[in-house]
């Protein structure tokens, strides 16, 4: 954690850095006033700060106020000799963590502390927990999209900027047989977007025949699509000692297309597993004689469609619970369906 204390007393910011630094935390700077506490938190930040209210010049609440428009986050334990409740109304209404009155004790300085790190340790585990909410909840409405389920209005905000969308196809052709399948097709997707984040934003979905990966593309030049699936395909083998084949759809620049250049994918797949005419097949290549798409596959499509299209009404239904407008109409105008053909699969 990267601590500031702010006093001006010097022995009193000496006696306290020495007291925290015992205790085991480090990063630890002092400043005499609050305009020098200013001056270093223009130049980096810090997670938490101790501040005197009476000092000369910029005093704490002066601080505090301009904290809270320039470094909201950072955590604040306000320090003063005075028993003030209008000091420390402001302070809460400001967001002070803790306000301890002088001569406060090492013990509380350093519960406050600590009160302040689980804080800030519970708030970067949300943050994370969110990101990973939000990013299961994009590859499962990308998933949708593949398929021809059209994205809910209410969740267009989670798709990334992009000037071009490419989807790749891929299926495991060698190597698999070193390594558990389920370990393998996530060693697969964690690589993939780990290596392809050069091009933009990049989402892998595993189907029940082979691997999707959608790349919302934010960088242009000829040819970007055959540059990410010939870096895709050597760094699988490279690092996972697996052959792909990689099935390569055309570019689209808009979100309602990506169904169809997903077929482009697994038509070019198709190609692909042929084995004459390499590993990677771009649907550019095949389009005047396209492959018929795999028995399997078309078996699987309707079925996994209905499934989905069940699941996004009923997710929907819980969100509109209390709603008096709650009706097949209401719901299909929202997910972008028919309520005929909301009505057959309900």
């Amino acid at each position: 954690m990267n601590i500031l204390i702010v006093d001006d007393e010097p022995f009193v910011l000496r006696t306290l850095k020495e007291m925290i630094e015992s205790a085991g935390w480090e990063n630890i700077h002092t400043a005499k006033d609050g305009e020098e506490a200013v001056h270093y938190m223009q130049k980096q930040s810090f997670d938490l700060v101790i501040s005197d209210i009476r000092m000369p010049g910029m005093d704490g609440m002066q601080l505090i106020q301009y904290m809270d428009v320039h470094s909201p986050h950072t955590k604040v334990i306000l320090l003063t000799g005075y028993k003030d409740i209008e000091y420390a109304q402001e302070a809460i209404r400001f967001g002070v963590m803790d306000y301890l009155l002088k001569p406060a004790s090492i013990e509380s300085i350093l519960k406050a502390i600590n009160r302040v790190n689980r804080s800030i340790q519970g708030e970067e585990n949300e943050k994370k927990l969110n990101v990973r909410r939000q990013k299961d909840m994009l590859e499962k409405r990308l998933d949708d999209l593949l398929i021809g389920i059209p994205m809910p209005y209410f969740d267009d905000s989670i798709i990334p900027e992009f000037n071009k969308i490419c989807i790749m196809s891929c299926y495991i052709d060698e190597g698999v047989e070193r390594w558990n399948l389920p370990t393998a097709l996530s060693a697969i997707k964690n690589v993939t977007e780990e290596f392809l984040k050069p091009y933009g934003n990049i989402f892998t979905v595993i189907n029940e025949t082979h691997i999707v990966v959608i790349a919302f593309i934010n960088r242009e030049f000829s040819g970007i699509e055959k540059k990410m699936a010939q870096s895709l395909y050597k760094q699988i083998e490279m690092i996972l000692k697996i052959k792909l084949l990689i099935g390569l759809s055309g570019l689209c620049e808009q979100l309602n297309e990506t169904s169809r250049i997903y077929m482009e994918s697994v038509q070019a797949l198709e190609a692909a597993k042929k084995k004459d005419l390499g590993p990677i097949v771009n649907y550019n290549e095949i389009k005047d004689s396209p492959r018929p798409l795999s028995p399997e596959y078309i078996h699987n499509l309707e079925p996994k469609k209905n499934r989905r299209v069940v699941a996004l009404v009923l997710e929907l239904m819980q969100k509109r619970l209390c709603s008096t407008e709650l009706s097949l109409k209401t719901i299909a105008e929202e997910v972008y369906l028919s309520p005929d053909y909301l009505g057959k699969i309900i």
